[in-house]
């Protein structure tokens, strides 16, 4: 009898033991499905912030290109407008000697 109260002593203990190995593995199952789930969030959740960043990133560049670029016409612009101006000095100047040194050409002629 004490040798069957032993065995059922053992086997209730087994039992015991098999009941709480499954239940640690059940918990250690849904803590990596947790875990899991939790890294996919924050890798989903750093990549939209990665993004917004590159996102205002490159609109902040753009914008500074832009105003980089539309100084640059400006100064252009204006250089141009310059060597326009001066160009149409030079040439009227440089008609204006030609007109006198005709006219004074077809005056030594005459």
């Amino acid at each position: 009898m004490l040798e069957r109260d032993l065995l059922n002593t053992v086997r209730e203990f087994e039992e015991e033991g098999e009941k709480i190995i499954k239940e640690a593995q059940e918990k250690i199952q849904k803590m990596k499905e947790e875990i899991k789930r939790e890294m996919i969030d924050l890798r989903n959740e750093v990549e939209r912030k990665i993004e917004a960043e590159s996102k205002t990133y490159r609109e902040e560049k753009q914008k500074n290109l832009i105003k980089e670029i539309e100084t640059f016409k400006k100064h252009f612009e204006s250089e141009l407008e310059n060597l326009e101006k001066s160009y149409k000095t030079k040439a009227n100047e440089l008609f204006d000697k030609y007109l006198k040194e005709v006219f004074s050409y077809g005056y030594r002629e005459g």
